[in-house]
């Protein structure tokens, strides 16, 4: 998918967007409560979805050379978690 400068630009202009050295990520606080609302609304979707996270994170995880990327490869598993 392709996104324009101009709306990445707006994106990331949010308040509750942060930029960290790992990339953009939602705030906490919205990640988690965007998680509960698609669980609660969508049980079986919410399951498959995390599922198939865990599972790509893992393959990832199994398939690193170095130390340094399996442990952000964990950490993001233990992030879903």
């Amino acid at each position: 998918m392709q996104v324009h400068a101009s709306d990445f630009d707006r994106l990331t202009a949010l308040s509750f967007i942060i930029r960290s050295r790992r990339g953009w990520f939602i705030h906490d606080g919205l990640r988690k409560a965007m998680l509960q609302d698609f669980r609660l609304r969508k049980p079986q979707e919410y399951q498959r979805f995390l599922e198939r996270s865990m599972s790509y994170l893992y393959r990832h995880f199994e398939g690193s050379g170095s130390t340094e990327e399996r442990a952000l490869y964990l950490s993001d598993l233990l992030y879903l978690l």
